[in-house]
């Protein structure tokens, strides 16, 4: 089996299939597995990767390595419509300035040429290509997913030219092709679709070798029409051979907006395998990691809680995960109640993002004294699990996650999660409310009540963590979700 992993740090979807891959190989009797290599779909240099994705949880996968070429030309195109859908998002759903910001401090990922393309049409000052559809947050597929004013909207926009995938020429040694030759499967799951999709499409249908897709859309960001539009070519091309998503909800919004190219693109995905398989949750391993260092553990949580009437914990700094909201939340919380409350957030941002927050922590500390607020950035495993057990309530009012696996981490500490409403995988992912309120995006008094419910009502809080923790051992641990991925792989094979 080939996995293809993008170069670079490891977030969301690589992270998933690679914890996939090490729990087969670390099984590969009981699955039958020969060999699980790894390779970078998305790079136009010779590539190594670095020892964390190698020796992933301790399982060492080898590589196969190529080199793609004219990767300028399609950075452009893409760039170009790129930036007018993150123009229109910004519009309708990101505050003023947010795209400046983005392009400014983007990931290595976004290329220079999508730097240099927004630097231009700046100050050129290029209107917006796209008719005035006050519905555009339709987009969040949200009801019946999409609305008749923004279907002929969505069908302008993704059938441009801009969105035309330009398959760039793959160089292989002969060790390589040979390598090829005794594939059984291929399974992608980029953050970035477009370029890896391109390369993997074309070593599927040469080397015909079944492709495997996780669609990994994130409904209400702009790469998800680029996505539809990918995905829409590989289908009327017969490329793809099974469609796996983490929520029946994704997979039925896709269908929705591709039958808006017509009844032969849709009757081709109707035909192709699908599935719904949440994230992968290693259960057992931080089980068996907080027994063997349970005393540090509770003493950290100590430590943090101390002082504190109340602890309420978030994702990364990014806009779309409603950390800034959630801190206002908080904050009018703190002033209202009288009561000591902490507001925790870790993990990865971008310089821009940690200004926005710095910025905003001052001023909530000068508004409400008895509120307090810090970010820890990357954190130990230790001080990870400590946070968890920590806070009262964890808050990721995202309006862009395609799951959110870190609400499994909270659940599986028994601690009550707050998600968006904006976001229509949410209703699947928290059942409904079952397994977490649903608030919003951007509605900070509705956010504050949710929270205030949490913290006040405590058999609320209780029953909702519970109902989280029976859910990650039936649906999200590893060793279930890892079997049903192998039923779907030797279903596609077959």
């Amino acid at each position: 089996m080939l996995v293809a992993v993008p170069p670079g740090k490891i977030f969301g979807g690589e992270r998933f299939l690679l914890d996939y891959a090490s729990y087969f190989k670390s099984n590969s009797q009981k699955f039958c597995i020969k060999d699980i290599k790894i390779f970078a779909p998305d790079t136009d240099r010779p590539f190594t990767f670095p020892d964390a994705i190698r020796k992933f949880r301790g399982v060492t996968f080898s590589e196969v390595n190529y080199m793609g070429s004219s990767l300028d030309t399609y950075f452009f195109d893409f760039s170009k419509s790129l930036y007018y859908i993150l123009k229109m998002f910004e519009k309708y759903i990101y505050p003023p300035g947010y795209v400046r910001e983005l392009v400014t401090h983007s990931p290595r990922v976004l290329g220079t040429k999508f730097q240099e393309l927004y630097a231009l049409l700046i100050k050129k000052s290029l209107p917006l290509k796209f008719e005035n559809t006050t519905n555009i947050k339709a987009l969040l597929v949200i009801d019946k997913f999409i609305s008749p004013s923004t279907s002929r909207f969505l069908l302008k926009v993704m059938t441009s030219g801009s969105f035309d995938i330009k398959d760039y020429t793959l160089h292989f040694s002969e060790e390589v092709k040979e390598e090829l030759k005794s594939v059984d499967l291929l399974h992608l799951m980029p953050p970035f679709i477009q370029v890896s999709f391109s390369s993997v499409r074309k070593i599927s249908k040469t080397y015909k070798i079944p492709l495997v897709l996780n669609t990994f859309a994130h409904l209400s960001h702009g790469f998800f029409l680029p996505l539809i539009r990918s995905l829409k070519k590989a289908i009327d091309n017969s490329l793809i051979s099974g469609i796996l998503s983490f929520t029946n909800t994704e997979i039925q919004a896709i269908k929705t907006i591709l039958g808006l190219f017509g009844k032969k693109t849709l009757k081709k995905f109707e035909n192709v395998k699908k599935d719904a398989i949440p994230p992968p949750l290693q259960v057992s391993s931080i089980i068996k990691f907080e027994k063997r260092y349970k005393s540090e553990i509770l003493l950290e949580a100590e430590k943090i809680r101390d002082g504190y009437d109340f602890v309420i914990l978030s994702s990364t700094l990014h806009r779309s995960k409603g950390v800034l909201d959630t801190a206002k939340a908080v904050a009018n919380i703190a002033k209202q109640s009288r009561l000591n409350i902490l507001m925790v957030t870790f993990g990865r941002r971008m310089p821009h993002e940690l200004d926005a927050w710095n910025t905003l922590i001052k001023k909530l500390k000068t508004e409400a004294k008895r509120f307090d607020a810090m970010y820890l950035g990357y954190v130990s495993e230790v001080k990870k699990a400590a946070l968890f057990h920590a806070c009262d309530v964890f808050s990721m009012p995202s309006i862009e996650d395609s799951f959110g696996i870190v609400y499994g981490e909270a659940w599986l500490r028994g601690k009550p999660v707050i998600g968006s409403s904006s976001n229509p995988v949410m209703f699947e992912v928290l059942d409904n409310g079952r397994r977490g309120l649903l608030v919003p995006f951007g509605d900070v008094k509705k956010l504050s009540n949710a929270i205030e419910a949490l913290i006040t009502d405590r058999q609320l809080a209780q029953k909702i963590g519970n109902t989280g923790r029976q859910y990650c051992y039936k649906e999200l641990d590893i060793s279930k979700n890892a079997l049903k991925l192998w039923k779907f792989y030797q279903n596609v094979i077959s």
